[in-house]
């Protein structure tokens, strides 16, 4: 007899701590791969010029906090990721992303108690705060006690940072990985929109099948029987794909500027 296990969902929270030292970051892990794979298609793109509502504006780093923090220059302009083959480009971008984040990850993660059994440890854990230290043996309400007292003296002076330096929003990993494919061969192909669209769409789902178009005047005419498609069938995807293009140059030019993923309107910089 087959015992059923109980599959626990983690909450958002869970998903986001990390169990070796309880840090957390303040969104969920796929965003911040997102996030690198835009800062590296923006690196590739820097310098050029993209039209946005027909107004131009010049793809680029600001002088935002976030490029203090992230060094711009150290991020590499190859393997290009605005390529027309997808052929080892999930692996680059698997590699640059794990280094990135591995690198960037204290920017990301939200202020919390750091808890350390040794000072050496505490001292390469803390980036800005105080030591507190705990005698052994030392009653677990007479701690509680302290460290109130601690905090209540300590916030009468300063407030502590709430939120990581770094704040992304949350997004869909399917819409990001639609828009940049959408972007990706958009830049590096001939297709017109609705190739675009079945090329995109075979990359989402392997079970895609791309149909066959037929002229509206093919074998009778439109009202006559056909075992194909017309393009007029595909107007809300013609349509879909010029908003992800659209969506795509968005994105760009409010990294920039510090804010992501925002892809709706140019935000204040």
């Amino acid at each position: 007899m087959s015992v059923k296990r109980r599959i626990s969902v983690r909450t958002p929270e869970q998903r986001r701590l990390r169990k070796e030292d309880f840090s957390r970051i303040s969104v969920d892990r796929p965003v911040y791969r997102w996030f690198a794979v835009w800062c590296k298609v923006l690196k590739e793109l820097e310098g050029q010029s993209v039209e946005v509502r027909q107004k131009k504006f010049k793809l680029g780093f600001s002088n935002h906090q976030w490029w203090n923090l992230i060094n711009t220059k150290q991020i590499p302009k190859s393997p290009k990721f605005i390529r027309p083959d997808i052929k080892n480009l999930p692996r680059d971008i698997n590699k640059f992303n794990n280094a990135f984040f591995d690198r960037y990850r204290p920017h990301f993660i939200e202020p919390s108690t750091t808890f350390s059994p040794t000072l050496s440890e505490m001292a390469d854990n803390l980036n800005g705060g105080s030591f507190i230290h705990i005698p052994d043996d030392y009653p677990i309400r007479s701690i509680l006690d302290d460290i109130r007292t601690w905090y209540t003296e300590k916030e009468k002076k300063s407030k502590p940072r709430k939120s990581a330096r770094i704040i992304l929003d949350q997004v869909d990993d399917n819409l990001m990985k639609r828009i940049f494919h959408t972007f990706r061969l958009s830049l590096t192909t001939d297709y017109d929109n609705l190739q675009l669209h079945f090329q995109v769409q075979k990359i989402m789902s392997k079970r895609f099948e791309i149909p066959k178009i037929e002229r509206e005047n093919a074998k009778g005419g439109l009202g006559s029987r056909t075992t194909g498609t017309i393009r007029s069938d595909y107007l809300s995807e013609i349509k879909k794909t010029q908003r992800d293009k659209q969506f795509a140059k968005l994105l760009l030019i409010n990294l920039g500027r510090g804010s992501f993923p925002k892809i709706k309107r140019i935000e204040n910089p």
